[in-house]
């Protein structure tokens, strides 16, 4: 059935091996498997975007959440247009 290597103990995915057929679709049924989706998805950009995390002060990061809270598309919204005003400052030369 389901057998990836990168399961740990502890995670909130069951052994889907150790499971009859019936016992993992009831499991599908009845619990949140978005990290199950997550584990299958890993590595991969369908819609052309890549998962990119990097570290923050907290201040920053709660002045980002703030903004965020306002913006449709939430904090990662908000760091893609500064992400791409940068880099349009940079590339036309006049970088801040």
């Amino acid at each position: 059935m389901f057998n990836h290597p990168e399961l740990l103990p502890g995670s909130p995915l069951p052994d889907f091996t150790a499971m009859s057929r019936a016992e993992a679709e009831d499991w599908l049924k009845t619990h949140d498997h978005s990290e199950l989706i997550k584990l299958a998805m890993k590595g991969q950009n369908v819609d052309g975007t890549m998962v990119v995390n990097f570290r923050a002060p907290a201040s920053m990061v709660a002045q980002l959440d703030q903004l965020a809270g306002r913006d449709v598309e939430g904090r990662s919204g908000v760091i893609r247009r500064a992400v791409a005003d940068y880099l349009e400052r940079q590339q036309h030369g006049s970088a801040a």
